[in-house]
């Protein structure tokens, strides 16, 4: 059995440090810290926040007819089909290309998302919001964090990493970007959640999706050589 070399192993992760540091920082430790902040919170106040409570109904002293039937549909486009729907263009791309990395990445991402995601809902254990006669039935009773911000946002900066270095990332983020944010509205404005679930699956989102992203070698600070490979 050959010896481990742990002089250039530290040298390597030393290296690695010095170059995903400030992602590691930033992207995982900085939002997973706020995040458990939250969930304590959270934890403390599991029928809602005064002050998220009085956002919802203000949003829901505001609602009309054409966005309750604009509301129902958008949401659905942020849950588990709706996604799964607008990955298979991407999946059958990846494969066109022969971008074996890539699509792993995006699968192992896109899937894991969704364990965490009901782990998670089913540790919290908070119930949605029950402040009006609802219009809209979720499918998963539990609330924090939510699925629909945490399924969105990954698929933000999933799509954010692929098209980084190419013609298409500006568009790709402006319109996955509005995307996040109207589907996050849908949310608030149909009642099923509150704004803290919303805040609490857009931390998970980027702590796990960086996190799986440096995993997979795909760091946003790589040179863009080294993401056409």
């Amino acid at each position: 059995m050959s010896n481990v070399d742990f002089s250039e192993l530290g040298k390597k992760s030393y290296s690695w440090l010095g170059i995903h540091g400030k992602t590691v920082i930033i992207g995982m430790i900085l939002p997973l810290v706020i995040f458990s902040i939250l969930a304590w919170q959270v934890n403390q106040a599991r029928e809602g926040f005064s002050w998220e409570i009085a956002i919802l109904l203000e949003i829901h002293n505001n609602a009309q007819p054409l966005l309750d039937k604009i509301a129902r549909p958008l949401t659905n486009l942020g849950g588990f089909p709706g996604v799964m729907g607008l990955s298979i263009p991407i999946v059958l791309w990846l494969v066109y290309q022969k971008q074996w990395q890539k699509l792993a990445y995006f699968s192992v991402t896109i899937l894991g998302n969704e364990i965490l995601s009901f782990s998670t809902k089913i540790l919290f254990h908070r119930i949605r919001p029950d402040l009006w006669e609802a219009a809209y039935i979720p499918a998963q009773k539990f609330a924090f964090p939510s699925g629909h911000a945490m399924r969105t946002l990954t698929f933000f900066i999933i799509l954010f990493i692929l098209t980084k270095g190419s013609g298409w990332n500006i568009i790709v983020s402006l319109v996955s970007g509005l995307f996040v944010l109207v589907i996050a509205w849908t949310r608030l404005y149909l009642g099923v959640h509150f704004p803290s679930d919303i805040l609490g699956g857009w931390l998970m989102a980027i702590t796990w999706t960086i996190g799986i992203t440096l995993i997979f070698n795909l760091s946003p600070v790589q040179k863009e050589d080294e993401l056409t490979k």
